[in-house]
């Protein structure tokens, strides 16, 4: 990866954000490839040097990986911070980093994961859920201990006071812990075994042929209308849905058309993907979409 600086970021930062020090250990796949996009993953491996990296272009990626150096620091003597944990299952190795394992009894530990988020995230955890619940797995197999709870530790970096003295179901403190739901040790097991076989089957496939990334993983977002033809299958796409009734409107009797709301990008590889420019499935999915518009 290379860290630019475009934007006059100060020196300390691009220093601590070049300084790159992650690693998955003697590992095939870390608990974050495993629940990563395949396609990701196998472009990240095969392109390592590719990529640029502007801080200032998402600095809370960075920022967030500081609050977790500064909490392991200042972590109490009976906590396990960063402990990484390995395992072996269907011939491959994974491993995963545990943020923070807290004993509450003899052999009996909460498992915690730092997040410097936003409020938006809380309201889909689901992918929360499934890291907690493999690095649990990877505890109860390799060590003598057992997992009772489960959390999740977010600092919101978006949130408003004056949101929170207004807004049902709004957080009422930038900070906020969230217990995650427990799994069976059947389930996790299943779970790790299918991530496994998904990213094993992508190995060897070209880089065009990798499979597309999850509709949701690719963030959909922002609003946008449809006029469908039910007959030929053509879209044309509007900022507004007056636009797009009118343009059905127009039509006519003859034709069978619907207007549906749709949404406008893929945030995640418009904005933030760096393989989106040599991506086959963004831009022929860009392609289309300008072309229809």
């Amino acid at each position: 990866m290379n860290i630019t600086n475009k934007h006059n970021a100060p020196k300390a930062f691009i220093n601590f954000c070049a300084d790159d020090q992650y690693s998955r250990g003697d590992a095939d796949y870390s608990v974050t490839d495993l629940l990563e996009e395949p396609r990701i993953v196998q472009l990240k491996r095969r392109h390592p040097d590719f990529a640029e990296h502007d801080p200032y272009e998402n600095p809370w990626a960075y920022i967030g990986t500081m609050v977790h150096s500064a909490l392991e620091q200042y972590a109490p003597e009976d906590q396990i911070s960063e402990e990484r944990i390995f395992t072996e299952i269907d011939g491959v190795r994974i491993s995963g980093a545990v943020d923070v394992q807290t004993p509450v009894g003899d052999n009996l530990i909460d498992v915690g994961d730092y997040k410097t988020t936003t409020v938006y995230s809380l309201s889909d955890t689901a992918k929360w859920e499934q890291q907690l619940n493999v690095y649990a797995f990877l505890i109860e197999r390799e060590t003598q201990r057992k997992v009772r709870d489960l959390l999740i530790y977010a600092f919101l970096r978006d949130w408003k006071i004056s949101m929170s003295e207004k807004t049902r179901n709004y957080p009422t403190t930038p900070g906020v812990t969230i217990k995650m739901t427990p799994w069976s040790h059947e389930d996790r097991e299943e779970f790790v075994r299918e991530r496994i076989e998904i990213h094993r089957a992508c190995e060897n496939l070209e880089d065009d042929d990798l499979p597309p990334c999850s509709h949701d993983n690719r963030w959909p977002s922002g609003s946008m209308y449809v006029a469908h033809d039910m007959s030929s299958g053509d879209n044309k796409y509007f900022k507004t849905k007056r636009d797009a009734v009118a343009y059905a409107d127009r039509a006519g009797s003859d034709w069978n058309m619907i207007v549906d709301k749709t949404f406008e990008t893929y945030r995640r590889c418009k904005s933030y993907c760096e393989f989106a420019s040599d991506c086959n499935v963004w831009n022929e999915w860009k392609g289309e979409r300008d072309e229809r518009s």
